[in-house]
């Protein structure tokens, strides 16, 4: 019982953080982590989120209250665990996951026993922001009528990942912005990414692997 009471309060106070907050797209993150097998992995959270950090675009990651218990114990390489929780260190995915969901910033946990799908269509129509997924959340159409509208299916090919339709444009025309605006508001928001990136990593001494280096995770 304690758990659940502690799970419940964690989840209210992500809910209210969230709440203050708008982000450009919201990444299903237990379907991203099962892409590709049966095994989730954290990687591919990991690979899609940076993918929408190179655009210049705000994300956040929303996962279902189980995945954590479905993690492996395998250490994430530490360009993932960076991506996820800000800071570079060698954790395990299980660790990764769990720490990113105590700092309540860029990884959030939905209500146990209660399907994440839900909060995501929820922030994504609160925020006029699309939607990662390749769930086609067809018990939700009726709810969110908008959902298909806002959907970004995903592929992740030798650790590349490929959008489809472009995020941009479903923002455009979400934001009823042109284009041309959507671009430059996302190369805006990249550049002032790249040189925070560039303070936190001064003086490590180390260049980081490309995410295009890591290794293939859940090739079937």
């Amino acid at each position: 019982m304690r758990e659940v009471a502690v799970a419940q309060q964690r989840a209210g106070v992500a809910k209210e953080s969230l709440q203050k907050k708008a982000f450009d797209a919201i990444i299903d993150g237990s379907n991203v982590a099962y892409y590709g097998g049966t095994n989730p992995t954290l990687r591919n959270v990991a690979l899609v989120a940076h993918r929408f950090s190179e655009l210049g675009l705000s994300w956040v990651v929303i996962v279902d209250a189980s995945l954590k218990h479905k993690l492996p114990q395998a250490e994430l390489p530490s360009e993932c665990v960076k991506t996820l929780i800000g800071e570079n260190a060698i954790l395990t995915e299980r660790e990764t996951l769990e720490r990113a969901i105590r700092r309540r910033e860029r990884v959030h946990e939905a209500p146990a026993k209660r399907a994440a799908d839900e909060f995501i269509l929820e922030y994504a129509r609160k925020w006029n922001a699309v939607v990662i997924s390749n769930d086609k959340f067809e018990e939700y159409v009726k709810r969110f009528p908008d959902v298909l509208e806002r959907r970004v299916t995903f592929m992740i090919l030798e650790g590349e990942v490929a959008f489809s339709p472009d995020p941009l444009e479903v923002l455009s025309r979400l934001r009823g912005t042109s284009a041309a605006e959507q671009w430059a508001l996302a190369a805006i928001s990249k550049e002032r990414t790249v040189r925070c990136t560039q303070i936190a990593d001064k003086g490590s001494g180390k260049r980081p692997r490309r995410f295009s280096d890591l290794p293939a995770a859940n090739k079937t």
